[in-house]
């Protein structure tokens, strides 16, 4: 019976009717409950079909079976990571925190989630986590015009005001149109009386 219902999802995945593919599967997963091939294709038929909670839940069983398949860990990291955006978008900045925190858990080197993490905890006014988490994405990658100029919100937050300018001015070597950026680097000299080059800036 259940290669039944594995073989009724084949034929609606290469249909491309991905929810009657997902609920097939289930069908066969509810009489083999330990089969993890079963688990870890639902997992990436879900991801396809942008559920990326459940497929994440079953990333995350199929993970705790098989702890160092890198496969298994880089399909969870991208549902956790997918599913944060989703979060963030939606204002649920705790839910976002949740899954950028535990994604940071299986990829320590990810510049990314460290950068969506520290966005996340902007949000929450958590200042100083979001500026250490930015200060760790700037380690990996120097050369994103965007995280320099979110870090240098963070430090104009904590009053390093000098170290802002600095972070300003880097986001605009790499994007000179990123126009936030010169916006917050201009506001920023008037509000230290830095009046050298404000002409230019204006």
């Amino acid at each position: 019976m259940t290669k039944i219902f594995i073989a009724e999802a084949e034929k609606y995945e290469r249909e491309g009717d991905l929810s009657k593919a997902i609920f097939s599967l289930k069908k066969a997963l509810q009489l083999e409950p330990d089969n993890y091939i079963i688990q870890l294709e639902l997992g990436n038929l879900c991801a396809s079909n942008k559920q990326f909670e459940e497929a994440a839940g079953y990333f995350r069983r199929c993970l705790y079976q098989f702890k160092d398949n890198v496969d298994i860990k880089n399909a969870l990291c991208f549902s956790l990571s997918s599913l944060g955006n989703e979060y963030y978008l939606k204002s649920k900045f705790q839910l976002s925190e949740a899954c950028f925190e535990e994604a940071l858990e299986h990829e320590k080197n990810n510049w990314v989630f460290y950068y969506n993490l520290a966005n996340t905890q902007d949000k929450l006014n958590k200042i100083s986590k979001a500026y250490e988490n930015y200060q760790k994405a700037i380690q990996l990658n120097q050369n994103d015009a965007d995280l320099w100029n979110n870090n240098g919100n963070t430090e104009r937050k904590l009053g390093y005001l000098d170290k802002a300018v600095i972070s300003y001015q880097n986001a605009l070597k790499i994007r000179p149109d990123l126009f936030h950026a010169l916006a917050h680097l201009t506001h920023q000299k008037q509000h230290m009386c830095d009046w050298p080059q404000i002409d230019q800036l204006f």
